[in-house]
């Protein structure tokens, strides 16, 4: 899914909350002031607003919340897209607004579903909240990987080189799987990441409901990503 792609990018690219120099420098404020303080009018470009409220028969958010986000998505894109904030601080900015988006939603938790009464977090006002940030043992504050791994290592394991070169150059006959995908659960996140979507249905489904999975790009480097791994852990 990929608003969880955003969210572990921006803990990648930050390793504490960004300062907002650049931002704070032009404003005065942060940008989580700054975006909490915005007042936003409805418009056909606000997709969360037009589709995921009792607007389009859909109880995910109430009218006031949604309009808020789709504001402050747009406004995190436009402080981009000018240069005003940073790749890491967009994605930080970006990451917290998801995970706020959360706080309020009318669902058990996932979004297959609504409530049809509003629970009482979804009738509190939305408020965009910086993201988490927790320290981890494996990344350093500059945010690089403790574990190193060495290329010459493979020469003292043949074996594993082999079995690593045949997973690689395996026939090219692609095992392909149909299957229903799951991006539905985490739509409307989803939709706020990438900007748009293809809906349907009565709690608002995307439309791209398959996917092929190619096992031989897919599971090979990810046995190899492993494989690796293994050897520079038990060195």
């Amino acid at each position: 899914m990929y608003f969880s792609k955003v969210i572990s990018e921006a803990k990648l690219l930050n390793s504490e909350k960004p300062k907002f120099d650049s931002f704070v420098k032009r404003y005065g404020k942060t940008p989580f002031q700054w975006l909490n303080e915005r007042e936003y009018t409805p418009n056909d470009g606000y997709f969360v607003y037009n589709n995921y409220t009792p607007r389009a028969e859909r109880m995910y958010l109430t009218e006031e919340n949604a309009l808020k986000i789709d504001g402050m998505r747009l406004d995190i894109e436009e402080l981009f897209q000018e240069g005003v904030i940073s790749k890491a601080e967009y994605s930080y900015l970006l990451a917290s607004l998801l995970e706020s988006v959360t706080k309020v939603s009318n669902t058990s938790g996932t979004y297959q579903a609504f409530f049809k009464f509003w629970e009482s977090r979804a009738l509190k006002k939305f408020t965009i909240m910086p993201l988490e940030m927790k320290d981890s043992l494996s990344v350093s504050k500059d945010n690089r990987c403790l574990i190193k791994i060495q290329i010459d290592w493979l020469g003292k394991f043949p074996e594993i080189l082999l079995i690593l070169i045949h997973l690689i150059q395996l026939p090219n006959i692609l095992i392909r799987i149909t299957f229903l995908r799951q991006s539905h659960v985490m739509i409307i996140l989803n939709c706020l990441v990438k900007l748009a979507e293809e809906l349907s249905g009565v709690f608002g489904y995307s439309n791209k409901s398959k996917h092929i999975m190619n096992l031989k790009t897919c599971s090979a480097r990810l046995i190899l990503l492993m494989c690796l791994l293994a050897i520079a852990i038990n060195q």
